[in-house]
């Protein structure tokens, strides 16, 4: 996020740029959608520490089928019964992807983790799916461009994850060590450098997808 104002910031003085200036009013009204970008993030993440990807990666697919539905309630769209058909087998797959983590969790411990992992994957498909929905209305309750929406996503975010980082995370001395260990410090910075740089690439490739088409087809 902080990777993602910097580059605005700097494109902004080279003049490549425009977006609005943090206002007070506009941050009340998109603070939610900052909330679930990092409730998206956080629970994506601890998805992961339980689930496989190829698992995560089925079972995220079916926040397509809340998002469609999100639309229709939403923005008056319409599900075909191709659509439908398509979902019955995305909601297939992921029964059967289950059914066969489950078959080979022959411990009660690794039951009980793969459940925990179920319930972190559900609140994360709930909250991506409430995310894009609720960042396409702001959009167009606002008349956000892209570069608004990159901007205001990611400087709204930095000071939720500071806090939430401070309160949860570990910062003691010989945890900063364990995680950036002095031989690959700089190797570590730099790619996460990189991967900001990614981020808003994806950030404004995003906003644009969803202002432009809809919030299923992103």
């Amino acid at each position: 996020s902080i990777v993602c104002v910097a580059l605005l910031q700097v494109f902004k003085m080279l003049n490549l740029v425009t977006y609005r200036e943090l206002d007070f009013s506009i941050s009340k009204k998109w603070y939610i959608i900052a909330i679930l970008l990092v409730a998206m993030i956080y629970t994506g993440s601890k998805s992961l520490q339980y689930l496989s990807i190829p698992v995560y990666t089925i079972f995220k697919n079916l926040t397509i089928i809340l998002i469609a539905y999100g639309e229709v309630l939403w923005f008056g769209g319409s599900i075909t019964k191709l659509t439908v058909s398509s979902f019955l087998l995305m909601v297939l797959s992921s029964i059967i992807a289950a059914w066969t983590d489950v078959s080979s969790a022959f411990t009660e411990s690794s039951t009980a983790s793969l459940n925990t992992g179920y319930i972190w994957m559900c609140i994360n498909c709930f909250s991506s799916a409430a995310f894009v929905l609720t960042m396409r209305k702001r959009i167009r309750s606002t008349g956000f461009k892209d570069f608004d929406t990159v901007y205001y996503n990611n400087i709204l975010s930095i000071p939720l994850l500071v806090i939430m980082s401070l309160v949860i995370e570990d910062w003691s001395s010989s945890n900063l060590e364990k995680n950036f260990p002095t031989e690959i410090r700089r190797t570590l910075i730099t790619a996460m450098c990189f991967s900001g740089i990614s981020a808003f690439a994806i950030s404004y490739t995003s906003a644009w997808c969803v202002r432009v088409t809809s919030s299923t087809t992103y």
